[in-house]
């Protein structure tokens, strides 16, 4: 279900705004009523209220781990939330599960700030392969710049 809180919730989270993602994700959990969104939203205010950003995210992930074990989550938001806790080798199989599961938001997520610096790991850089694979037949999103003659016939 999409909702303006949940896009809010999104971009409070990217950028930096915990105390307004913690609003927002009880928010649409109000507004949804499932008990995956209900922990979650939990979950981040009590991480939030013990530990700040870390106990936040710490929150973020074992609630997101729950959903993920019985099938409610694709495996991406725990990825996300694990490479933010400087946990990236933990989260790759996540990742890997989503592009399984087709999840769209893979196919920008090698150009996001927080994914950027995981292109010189192997596993990630065979990820972002595989996405492009999938995407593109395997071929780059643009074409190498050819040289063409710009002459007329005379």
């Amino acid at each position: 279900m999409s909702s303006p809180a949940l896009y809010l919730e999104i971009i409070d989270l990217a950028i930096g705004d915990y105390p307004g993602y913690v609003a927002d994700t009880r928010h649409y959990a109000s507004i949804t009523g499932r008990p995956d969104d209900v922990a979650l939203a939990d979950a981040v205010a009590k991480g939030w209220a013990r530990g700040g950003k870390a106990g936040l995210l710490e929150g973020r992930a074992r609630s997101l781990k729950a959903a993920y074990d019985h099938g409610s989550e694709t495996g991406f938001l725990l990825g996300q939330t694990l490479v933010m806790l400087g946990r990236p080798k933990e989260a790759l199989p996540y990742f890997k599960a989503s592009l399984n599961s087709r999840v769209i938001i893979l196919t920008v997520m090698q150009d996001c700030p927080w994914a950027k610096a995981l292109a010189k790991d192997p596993g990630y850089a065979a990820l972002f392969a595989e996405v492009r694979a999938r995407m593109h037949g395997g071929y780059p999103h643009s074409p190498p710049v050819v040289q063409v003659s710009m002459r007329t016939p005379n």
